[in-house]
């Protein structure tokens, strides 16, 4: 397949070349073909990058709109700013999947350096920055970064409403939803528009349309949005779902029904429970709310296992 796209893409090359070459007198149809072409050139180059990655990494292509990148050039100051807030997003909503707690501050190298998230191209068509990360997956398709992505598109589906958006950004916590409102803050104060599309080995995984009044949407809910932890408790009840998705289902005794959230570094100890089983959890409760709509909701994680 890589072999195919680059002969295809040498051909397109050439005869663009071609084009370059010709007369500066060259009719419209002329120009009409080489303008053509030149979509077509950039179309192979993304579609070489994402194969070449493919079998091995989640890939993020980051189509950004906004005037004077039309044609694939961005300021380096731009570009500084948009990697960095990737950069921390994905390794803080990492590092909430990993470690838990609500707010962690800084992502250490070593989560980094597994992740290994690095920008493989700068392609025209507006500026698309094609952005790489290992996926890790296991055998049932589960990664860290995949999860992390999920995340982070979890809140932009939201549209920054109701109970889904505040669950999102339960989920992704404090410095990851920080830098999301960040990037997202850059877009806007750059009269950009984004289209998000990820892809894992070949096939689509997630894709945002990010108009202005979409951008704007998210952006002043994450704005408003307050996540604050309190006291933690012991929870007692019975297990009545179990998930390898960081996710436990609790019933307590009055009935109520609570979902709490774990971190992958209790997988070892979560995975000792089973369906019905009467356990007591020390969990940290973490209040979310929105003061724009008054909506808010109540959220766990799993700090320890006392009885089980």
């Amino acid at each position: 397949m890589n072999n195919r796209l680059r002969n295809h893409l040498k051909a397109a090359k050439a005869l663009q070349e071609q084009f370059r070459n010709s007369s500066e007198s060259a009719d419209f149809a002329q120009s009409l073909a080489a303008s053509s072409l030149d979509s077509h050139v950039d179309e192979l180059n993304s579609l070489l990058a994402a194969e070449e990655y493919r079998p091995v990494v989640e890939l993020v292509d980051f189509r950004i709109n906004a005037p004077g990148l039309e044609h694939g050039a961005m300021p380096l100051g731009l570009l500084a700013k948009a990697t960095n807030e990737i950069r921390k997003m994905i390794g803080h909503a990492a590092l909430r999947l990993s470690e838990g707690g609500l707010r962690k501050h800084r992502v250490p190298n070593e989560l980094y350096t597994f992740l290994n998230l690095r920008l493989v191209g700068i392609l025209p068509g507006s500026s698309r920055l094609l952005v790489v990360a290992d996926s890790h997956r296991d055998l049932f398709d589960d990664g860290i970064a995949k999860h992390a992505l999920e995340r982070i598109f979890a809140v932009l589906y939201s549209g920054g409403e109701g109970q889904d958006f505040l669950e999102a950004i339960s989920e992704l916590g404090v410095s990851s939803t920080r830098q999301l409102r960040n990037f997202l803050h850059l877009l806007r104060d750059n009269g950009a528009e984004i289209d998000l599309l990820w892809k894992y080995a070949g096939l689509e995984a997630g894709s945002w349309h990010g108009s202005s009044a979409a951008i704007s949407a998210v952006t002043t809910a994450l704005d408003l949005a307050e996540l604050t932890e309190s006291d933690d408790i012991e929870l007692e009840g019975v297990i009545e779902l179990l998930s390898k998705r960081e996710r436990i289902n609790l019933k307590l005794p009055s009935g109520e029904g609570i979902r709490i959230l774990y971190p992958r570094r209790l997988l070892p100890h979560v995975s000792e429970l089973h369906l019905d089983q009467r356990v007591t959890l020390m969990c940290r409760v973490m209040q979310t709310s929105n003061p724009n709509t008054g909506e808010a909701t109540t959220s766990y994680e799993l700090l320890e296992i006392l009885k089980s």
